[in-house]
């Protein structure tokens, strides 16, 4: 987020920083395509004649409108344009998401509807007569490290009634339910990136009653996958990311409690160890190799370069980003390295199934070969 709002507001080049440490991260080829995407699209909108205002990473606080209690956030992009048919004016909020673990749904977004209701309850505190001009709320999912029927940017736009009525019948009613303490916790795939996760207890009863729906005579052993039917494998399937997410935090909030001094009574709290690291320099130890009679030469090797460090290395001694790429994509290929099963919501193209591609190469190699008819002269 920090280098897309970079080379927004300043207009640097992702490629810029290909291969540098940005706040502990490396900046790899994979990085600057997906943050292109959405890089790409903001600058658009932001180019655009139409545009009148435009803001990257501001916040916006709902505290006032919600009677004191804590509410807000921060939009990653946000503009005010014409709408093209001159009847008013659009206020559009985009979201970045770098993930490529869970995608994303638009329709009914509730953290963009937030982000929404706080850039137009400021814009109204800012400029009202720019706030009575807008007619149209349109936000957006750019996602483009995942695939989607969709492509990598969804949107949906409602107009600003819509949006007000939202915030005046959802909104303020549950604040004001949860302040009291008389809020009902309800599991859903919202829980995902929820820090209570580990210890929610509506989120533990529906993910036990997921894993006990279909196997309610399970005891000590769970099935093998061969015996499931075709129901049970897309229920446990279409839950799998957030019951594995789900166990993680209470793996996490074990732990921690555990470090606290809780006791457990079938775990125990351990030390963890990493892999072995030289504890002296590499001049050192050539020293000590040498003393004790072995070739230092044991110590180093030689090896090619990744494809994305040899990019950078030419990138380095002057070619071009563009130059650089093509070069490396003619002596680079992606192998395929298998098959995997997702959901219809999958972008990608549905791939042959094993038994498909046998039946092809049989069938190629059954075809007869093409034979030149030979006919011969007859004397009379």
């Amino acid at each position: 987020h920090n280098l897309s709002e970079l080379c927004i507001i300043k207009g640097y080049d992702p490629d810029d920083f290909f291969m540098q440490e940005f706040e502990g991260a490396t900046i790899t080829e994979d990085y600057i395509s997906a943050v292109r995407v959405y890089i790409n699209y903001c600058n658009e909108i932001k180019n655009n004649p139409s545009t009148i205002s435009w803001a990257a990473e501001e916040s916006y606080d709902l505290t006032d409108y919600v009677d004191g209690a804590d509410c807000g956030g921060s939009a990653d992009f946000s503009a005010v344009y014409e709408n093209g048919d001159d009847s008013g004016f659009t206020l559009e909020i985009d979201d970045y998401k770098h993930g490529r673990g869970v995608m994303v749904s638009i329709e009914g977004n509730t953290q963009a509807r937030l982000y929404a209701l706080g850039a137009l309850l400021k814009l109204k505190k800012d400029s009202l007569s720019l706030y009575k001009l807008i007619t149209d709320i349109k936000m957006a999912i750019i996602q483009p490290r995942i695939s989607h029927t969709d492509g990598p940017i969804r949107d949906e736009t409602i107009t600003k009634k819509e949006l007000l009525k939202w915030g005046r019948s959802v909104v303020k009613p549950a604040i004001k339910t949860n302040e009291r303490g008389g809020g009902v916790f309800v599991a859903g795939d919202h829980c995902t990136f929820c820090p209570r996760s580990g210890y929610c207890t509506a989120l533990a009863e529906e993910n036990m009653e997921i894993a006990r729906q279909d196997f309610a005579t399970i005891e000590d052993e769970l099935p093998m996958p061969a015996t499931l039917t075709k129901n049970q494998i897309e229920l446990l399937l279409l839950n799998a990311d957030r019951i594995k997410k789900w166990l993680g935090s209470v793996e996490v909030y074990a732990t921690n409690a555990a470090d606290l001094g809780e006791d457990f009574n079938n775990f125990k709290l351990v030390e963890r160890y990493g892999h072995r690291k030289f504890s002296n320099s590499d001049k050192r130890i050539v020293r000590k190799l040498k003393k004790a009679g072995y070739d230092s030469s044991i110590f180093f090797e030689t090896k090619t370069v990744t494809p994305a460090k040899l990019e950078a290395a030419l990138r380095s001694v002057g070619t071009t980003g563009k130059g650089a790429k093509e070069f490396v994509d003619l002596v680079t290929f992606k192998p395929e390295i298998g098959r995997s099963l997702t959901k219809l919501t999958d972008g990608r193209e549905i791939a042959k199934t094993s038994a498909e591609s046998d039946f092809a190469d049989v069938v190629k190699s059954k075809k007869k070969p093409k034979t030149k008819k030979i006919t011969k002269k007859v004397r009379k």
